[in-house]
């Protein structure tokens, strides 16, 4: 793990609400957060190379570009709770993300008709599991209506 990452992570953890940090004390979050500083210290095509399960598996451009949104909103800490959710990924966006990181969805809440702001739409609480260490991890992915 580079010096970089640590800083990184670091600078955004206390960015973070009292509640937030407490969430990623207790969840596996700092696992994706590093998987995500490395995967944009790098190509796609050169990180599925190196990734055990080869991922992203996708090549589409608009597909990455939306990973990447997710990327970012990742080493900002997003998702943790409600308040402050993944933001323009979808649901196709959100998944990809998370496959990313070797995890799969294993239960799903919808709330209909959830705002932000001034902004409408639905917002999923989705746990997910890492596929071979098993742990879970929740976290929350707005989109918009």
């Amino acid at each position: 793990m580079s010096n970089n990452a640590i800083q990184h992570f670091e600078k955004s953890y206390e960015q973070l609400t009292p509640q937030e940090q407490d969430l990623i004390d207790n969840c596996n979050y700092s696992y994706i957060f590093f998987k995500a500083f490395n995967y944009s210290q790098t190509e796609p095509a050169l990180y599925r190379k190196e990734d055990f399960y080869k991922q992203p598996q996708t090549t589409d451009p608009n597909e990455l570009a939306t990973i990447q949104k997710g990327i970012e909103q990742v080493l900002a800490c997003k998702g943790l709770c409600s308040e402050n959710p993944f933001m323009n990924l979808g649901v196709t966006g959100f998944s990809q993300l998370m496959t990313l990181f070797h995890y799969k969805s294993i239960q799903r809440k919808t709330t209909y008709r959830f705002y932000i702001g001034e902004q409408k739409g639905v917002l999923d609480a989705i746990t997910f599991q890492h596929v071979v260490d098993k742990n879970e991890l929740t976290l929350y992915n707005f989109v918009c209506s």
